[in-house]
């Protein structure tokens, strides 16, 4: 045994300043076994996950230079519909526009019906300047709307200028008779255009009243003209005549779709 010191016996552990032997690792050495056993901070953040969230970070403080995907565009200008029922939504359109003006956003104002044909003639009026002075509305059914005033125009023309002149009383027809019945016949074959076109925007109903009508309003033109009409028979023809232009003229529209698309607020 080692000599006492004066203060007591010699320390049996060895010096902390001495090495360790070099079999035995150091204490905070990477292979020691007891880190382990240490439990982790729980404040402290994965060096694989920090990383994860700064690169999102990048990505996200650079998706405001960027520009948004296609995809997205096409919802952003989507999301607003009007559609329209009546002429009366037309009217509250334009006075929204004329109280604040055209919105910059995209818009597709979708036609669904109206009311009946005579009131087209006043509906494409209004509407047509409304999506002309605007570069983000759109109307696909505009184009039909114009084959319906047109049509609207057409018959109202027949009501209120052609039909008034053939109630004659005497047995000659008079000179005014006579144009209205070149009018008529005129008309009459405009009408049957406009049925093979109406067909496909508006559906089949309508376009056979106007065919209908076109085919009465020629056959009688023609028989007067030709003489196999007398001004009686063309008197007892007449009110037929008003009556069936007032039905084509009173009759509601409906459009049909033009194009299948997905609106986010339907």
């Amino acid at each position: 045994m080692g000599r006492p010191g004066l203060n007591g016996p010699e320390p049996l552990l060895p010096s902390l300043l001495e090495k360790p032997p070099a079999s035995v690792s150091p204490p905070h050495s990477i292979a020691s076994p007891r880190l382990a056993a240490v439990p982790r901070n729980p404040l402290s953040v994965d060096p694989i996950h920090l990383r994860d969230i700064t690169r999102r970070l990048v990505l996200l403080s650079r998706s405001d230079l960027t520009p948004a995907r296609p995809s997205l565009l096409r919802r952003q200008k989507e999301k607003m519909l009007y559609k329209i029922h009546s002429h009366a939504e037309i009217q509250a359109l334009q006075a929204r526009t004329d109280e604040l003006g055209h919105s910059n956003e995209h818009m597709d104002v979708k036609l669904v019906s109206l009311e009946s044909v005579r009131i087209a003639r006043e509906s494409y009026a209004l509407l047509r300047p409304l999506i002309m002075e605007s570069r983000s509305w759109e109307c696909p059914e505009l184009d039909s709307l114009s084959d319906v005033a047109g049509l609207s125009l057409e018959i109202q023309k027949l009501e209120h200028d052609v039909l008034p002149q053939l109630t004659v009383q005497e047995a000659k027809l008079e000179r005014g008779a006579l144009e209205a019945l070149l009018l008529m016949k005129s008309s009459a074959a405009k009408l049957l255009h406009m049925s093979k076109c109406l067909k496909e925007a508006l559906g089949v109903l309508l376009a056979e009243d106007v065919k209908k009508l076109s085919i009465v309003l020629s056959d009688t033109a023609v028989h007067v003209l030709k003489g196999k009409f007398n001004s009686g028979l063309l008197q007892e023809r007449v009110p037929w005549l008003v009556e069936l232009v007032t039905d084509v003229l009173e009759t509601p529209v409906r459009f049909c779709d033009t194009r299948k698309r997905k609106y986010s607020d339907e």
